[in-house]
């Protein structure tokens, strides 16, 4: 962060940018649309003030914000379409579907735009910057932490996520597995399958735990038992059998205080809109960027840990007055 701050003190401003000739507001700022994945995202305020933090304290960059009213990839890829020719510098986007939203991102990095993806990349060949977590680091923090919470030895299950249509749970589950391997007393009893819809796995992983009553640990790399709270009416596993998960999204936050999970992986959020933000300075004051993505640091937070993330998530999201364009 201090480096990046200290570039944007050094460059020369004036330099030819993406966007048009247009690409400033009345004020003499460039102009930055933020794309939300919908209204109702846990982390789409998070998003929008990082960036809104990023315009108060640079003061370069008119930050415009967008999202769809409901979580909808259409939507989301027709919303993009529509600010394609609105002489904007950069569009920042928190990405719902990557291969649904391809080829919107392409056609809008086609007329000259600079295009920032978040949380999640996109696959292309015009290779777009991306501000996100790690999916490879959120994998092997969620291995660390429970070999730390059952002290290096035991008997696990794994829920894989291999089969997600979304392609997060992938890297997440192969940097998982090298890190378990690295532990000769941890010893994996099962994979356990996510094939069919939430609830069926649920069913098949809580038979599967009560039946195992040595297990000690159950490791859900994806997110599958996760997205949907309905789920959660009980404990998924026996007391004895602590679970480790990813994501500690507000709608999460009572699974750790019922210490139903023990642990859940996420990341820095609050800087992912706000690097965002600055790379787009950047842009504004030297011209195109070589293609390049920024890994926000992981964060564990423990079920004991909880009502500190929370006041950090509070943080996050106090309203700022977006400044006029």
């Amino acid at each position: 962060m201090l480096v990046l701050c200290v570039l944007l003190l050094l460059l020369p401003a004036g330099c030819d940018r993406p966007g048009g000739t247009n690409s400033a507001s009345p004020r003499g700022r460039v102009r930055v649309a933020l794309v939300g994945a919908s209204e109702s995202d846990p982390l789409w305020p998070v998003l929008r003030n990082g960036a809104l933090r990023a315009q108060r304290d640079f003061g370069e960059v008119s930050i415009e914000t967008f999202a769809p009213s409901v979580p909808s990839a259409e939507a989301q890829s027709e919303l993009l379409r529509s600010l394609r020719d609105r002489d904007f510098l950069a569009v920042c986007v928190q990405v719902a579907d990557p291969e649904a939203l391809r080829p919107a991102l392409e056609d809008v990095r086609s007329a000259g735009v600079f295009v920032i993806t978040l949380v999640r990349p996109v696959s292309s060949s015009q290779a777009f910057h991306h501000c996100g977590p790690d999916e490879a680091e959120i994998g092997r923090a969620l291995a660390d932490a429970l070999v730390e919470s059952i002290d290096g030895t035991g008997t696990i299950a794994v829920l894989t996520g291999d089969g997600a249509a979304d392609g997060v749970a992938g890297p997440r589950a192969r940097v998982f597995r090298d890190r378990i391997r690295e532990h000769a007393d941890v010893h994996v009893l099962r994979e356990l399958s996510d094939e069919g819809t939430p609830k069926q796995i649920w069913a098949a992983t809580q038979g599967f735990c009560s039946r195992y009553p040595r297990l000690t640990a159950l490791a859900m790399v994806s997110d599958d038992l996760l997205e949907d709270s309905t789920l959660w009416s009980a404990p998924l596993t026996p007391d004895s059998c602590k679970v480790f998960g990813v994501g500690p999204l507000p709608a999460r936050w009572p699974l750790l205080a019922n210490r139903w999970c023990h642990a859940l992986v996420g990341a820095e959020y609050g800087e992912i809109g706000y690097k965002a933000v600055q790379w787009c300075i950047v842009v504004a004051r030297k011209g195109e960027l070589p293609p390049q993505a920024y890994a926000v640091p992981v964060r564990v937070v423990w079920c004991s840990g909880l009502d500190a993330w929370k006041a950090q998530w509070a943080r996050w999201t106090e309203p700022i007055v977006p400044e006029e364009p």
